[in-house]
């Protein structure tokens, strides 16, 4: 589990860096390249968002959210 709360530490850390570079690059670009360069930020937090959901669905934690949520035939536990 620490594991995964460390690779989540490290992305929130590069998506508040990318954060900042976007207020740098609209400080310093103008025109055409800050278009491609505001794309290529944001094409970066997609990116980054995309792994940081992928750890999280298969951390321990949600596994055993979803063993406690259906039943051993995989069918939902009627309430």
């Amino acid at each position: 589990m620490l594991d995964g709360i460390a690779h989540t530490i490290e992305l929130d850390g590069l998506i508040a860096l990318l954060g900042a570079w976007s207020i740098v690059q609209a400080i310093i670009f103008e025109g055409n390249d800050l278009k491609w360069f505001s794309f290529a930020t944001a094409a970066g937090l997609a990116l980054l968002s995309t792994i940081g959901l992928l750890i999280h669905e298969n951390s321990t934690e949600r596994t055993v959210h979803e063993l406690s949520v259906t039943g051993s035939v995989g069918e939902p536990l009627a309430h």
